[in-house]
């Protein structure tokens, strides 16, 4: 499997921007409809939230899918034969993947320059990114989904993959909720992004479980040599990335802002490297049977 090493960091990179780009608008409306519930005038508008996560989460997103794209083309044999799998999207989901990949770098790269000015992103680009996100994690996930290979054709490749997508993107959101902003223009709250912390925690101790259940679901340890050894260093430092964000969601609330950023950037650190862990033994569970 190391021979792999390009498809372990490229999904693993892809995973993290969409979980990123796909959980940025939602956790800002979430953020929105809790501090409208709370009667907070100052936040009443979505402008203030939506902006700072979303000019945290492109900067972030746009060069990961850039820096993916790339390594992308370390795995194939003729990498301009590359634009050729398109004329397949009615039939291959690896097309699929390739076009959906590609649509979301560049939804990525127009969030990232479109943040960097004045106004900022419209709603429209940002929604269109989560669309993007979406799409090109559930190609992503069909392309693994072989019947030929019993260990990926279940539900450890898609709990997986999406859990992945969870995980790594709430610790970006979380990031970005906490980063100090430019501009204090805005009207926004004196702790901004307390929420979003919060909202990000729970999705990753939620994802967390569900991981934790495919892996075991899957007996790597069984297929795998070492695979027991990867899946205790791919859970442990999943959950310890899990607790240093709900750590920084706890310094957030009692308005320690320094502490919560360096630890919010500390949990998708360890967040990343579990996967890493885990993605190896992923690709490690390979075993074709039949033709």
């Amino acid at each position: 499997m190391f021979h792999e090493w390009s498809l372990v960091l490229f999904t693993v990179l892809v995973q993290m921007a969409a979980g990123a780009m796909l959980l940025a608008p939602v956790v800002s409306l979430a953020c929105l409809a809790g501090a409208s519930g709370s009667g907070n005038a100052v936040d009443s508008s979505p402008c203030p939230r939506a902006r700072r996560i979303s000019r945290g989460v492109a900067p972030v997103a746009a060069p990961v899918m850039v820096a993916s794209l790339l390594i992308s083309l370390l795995h194939l044999g003729s990498p301009l034969n590359a634009p050729k799998t398109l004329l397949h999207l009615g039939s291959s989901w690896l097309s699929r993947e390739i076009l959906f990949t590609g649509l979301l770098a560049l939804c990525a790269v127009l969030l990232a320059v479109a943040e960097g000015r004045g106004k900022g992103a419209s709603p429209v680009l940002r929604v269109a990114g989560a669309l993007a996100a979406a799409a090109c994690l559930l190609s992503m996930t069909n392309v693994y989904m072989l019947r030929t290979v019993p260990a990926w054709n279940g539900p450890l490749t898609p709990l997986a993959f999406v859990a992945a997508a969870l995980l790594l993107g709430a610790g970006v959101v979380a990031v970005a909720a906490l980063w100090p902003q430019s501009d204090a223009t805005e009207g926004e709250a004196p702790r901004p992004g307390v929420t979003a912390p919060a909202l990000a925690a729970l999705v990753t101790l939620a994802a967390l479980a569900v991981h934790a259940l495919a892996l075991l679901a899957a007996m790597p340890g069984r297929v795998v040599p070492g695979g027991m050894g990867l899946a205790t260093a791919h859970l442990a430092l999943l959950a310890l990335g899990a607790g240093v964000l709900l750590a920084a969601a706890l310094r957030a609330r009692v308005a320690d802002m320094p502490a919560a950023l360096r630890l919010a950037g500390l949990a998708p650190a360890l967040a990343l490297a579990g996967e890493l862990a885990g993605r190896v033994l992923f690709f490690g569970l390979y075993a074709r049977m039949g033709l």
